[in-house]
């Protein structure tokens, strides 16, 4: 049995690779981030409003990590309808309106 080469990377590997590399860096960068904002609202705060900044945060951060891939999955499959759309001018209005 021969396995296939890693050498030879195709148009959609590229991508892929691209694509987890650019999320690694979001996330590096959100850290990296938060921990000098943190430094900096732990030095300028009082110990109660720090508290509260921190318990908010951490709320934030947690309906962000609950979601389970909503927000991605919605996303992925909203483009190739957006791509779709002959007026693209009112697709936004289409899916964030209450029907009437």
């Amino acid at each position: 049995m021969k396995f296939a080469s890693f050498t030879c990377y195709s148009f959609k590997n590229t991508q892929l690779l691209l694509g987890s590399v650019a999320s690694v860096g979001a996330r590096v960068t959100t850290v990296a981030s938060m921990l000098v904002i943190t430094a900096i609202a732990a030095r300028m705060m009082t110990k109660e409003e720090f508290g509260l900044w921190t318990i908010l945060v951490t709320f934030i951060y947690l309906s962000w990590a609950l979601d389970l891939g909503f927000r991605y999955g919605m996303g992925n499959r909203l483009a190739p309808e957006e791509g779709l759309q002959p007026n693209k001018e009112n697709s936004t209005y289409r899916y964030f309106s209450l029907p009437s």
